[in-house]
């Protein structure tokens, strides 16, 4: 006989394979259609990540030494090619439907994590309104349809971070996740270790806690170190060097803050009345203050106008900023960074009322000050890990608590434009 409980489970379930079969829909056809696309992560595919697939296929011999046409390192175009070489195939590409599912399979993976992690959070109706906007965002689902490391990098990260958060810490299982992440996207190392390191914290004595780090973080450091060593730098030489230049760039810091200020305003509405009795607190006050002056002064140093030969371009943000700024200065940049270290510092300090540690959002804000490294300020660097951050430290906080209904709108506004842009994106060429 069926009890309340197992219904509630059997209706748990479907909802969450229909946030899976929904993401399926908007990724697969595109997938079967074998599109190539124009642009972005599509022409990653195939002017750096299959060359580099395929160069491997050839020459596996070699993972040091090797033919460099892409910006990571090199396991994930190892694996594609070693199972190449394995079937026989003579050459991956655009129309490998076999390879592109495989990268659809690593891909997609984190979400099945990251959707059953928010399922025994927060209520039924909360679980999905938190869900959709990663299951939507374009550079999610392109990451998943078209070659490259970020799909693979971002999935990890998100099995990763949902271990990390419900305190599934075994030493040697943190260590690993946190490998696999450096030696297939090392541009989330920062965020991987950092949720790590916070979460090893409560231990008795802190050469206990030191040692426990140590051991978890060395495989994953050693790796990228060596790789470091040798490239003389974070990527391999000459690749696309003028968007690959050595050194710090703040303006990138601005750009990536304002694209967190999109997510992290709508994330705080949900929590809306809670945030505003944070506001009535002078330490909370004298926080804000002091982050939106950091944010301000950043902006007086900082150009902040589109430009591509400055490397503010491929994000929303810089878009507007070429639409509404003449100069070097963008008055929609300022208020979008602003908003968003005010979101990250609030839904930060809502985990902390609650008793959680803010993993996710100290988290992201180390990524988002290493995102200074690198000149080209793409939004699709940030935003998969804004709001996969942004979604888990809110339903950390909000828990089963009910929420109005109203509060969801603009988040399911957000994922309705998030499923537009991916069905204009790559079938729009068909109409």
């Amino acid at each position: 006989m069926l009890t309340r409980h197992m219904i509630a489970e059997w209706r748990l379930w479907c909802v969450e394979l229909a946030l899976l079969g929904l993401f399926m829909v908007l990724c697969l056809p595109a997938i079967f259609m074998l599109t190539k696309g124009e642009g972005g992560l599509a022409s990653d595919a195939v002017n750096f990540h299959l060359p580099q697939i395929n160069e491997f296929r050839e020459n596996p011999s070699s993972l040091l030494d090797y033919k460099a046409t892409a910006t990571t390192l090199p396991f994930y175009h190892f694996l594609m090619g070693v199972l190449a070489r394995l079937f026989g195939v003579n050459e991956v590409a655009n129309d490998s439907l076999g390879f592109r599912c495989v990268h659809f399979l690593l891909s997609g993976s984190g979400l099945v994590a990251f959707i059953h992690f928010l399922s025994r959070t927060v209520t039924l109706r909360t679980m999905v309104v938190l869900s959709l906007p990663l299951i939507t965002s374009w550079y999610v689902v392109s990451g998943a349809i078209y070659f490259g490391t970020d799909g693979p990098g971002l999935s990890l990260v998100l099995i990763l971070l949902t271990f990390a958060v419900v305190s599934c810490t075994r030493s040697a299982s943190l260590s690993g996740l946190l490998f696999l992440i450096a030696v297939t996207r090392h541009l989330f190392l920062p965020f991987a270790a950092a949720a790590v390191i916070i979460r090893a914290w409560p231990i008795s004595t802190f050469e206990g806690f030191m040692t426990r780090i140590v051991l978890i973080l060395m495989p994953a450091t050693v790796i990228v170190a060596v790789y470091v060593v040798h490239w003389g730098g974070l990527t391999p030489p000459g690749i696309v060097a003028n968007l690959n230049p050595k050194g710090i760039f703040p303006y990138a810091l601005l750009g990536h803050l304002a694209v967190a200020g999109l997510w992290g305003g709508t994330f705080c509405l949900l929590r809306v009345e809670t945030m505003l009795t944070y506001l009535r607190q002078r330490s909370v006050l004298l926080c804000l203050a002091a982050t939106g002056l950091a944010v301000f002064i950043l902006w007086v140093l900082s150009p902040s106008g589109y430009s591509i030969d400055g490397g503010r371009f491929g994000a929303y943000i810089w878009s507007v900023a070429k639409l509404t700024t003449p100069g070097d200065h963008s008055v929609a940049v300022l208020l979008a960074a602003l908003f968003g270290v005010w979101g990250i510092f609030l839904i930060g300090f809502d985990c902390h009322k609650r008793g959680l540690m803010p993993i996710e959002m100290v988290s992201l804000s180390i990524f988002l000050l290493t995102l200074m490294l690198t000149y080209a300020s793409y939004q699709r660097y940030s935003e998969p890990l804004c709001v996969a951050s942004f979604a888990i430290a809110t339903s950390r906080a909000i828990g089963r608590d009910s929420v109005m209904w109203l509060k969801y709108v603009p988040l399911m506004l957000l994922s309705v434009m998030g499923v537009a842009t991916c069905l204009f994106r790559m079938y729009a060429r068909y109409a």
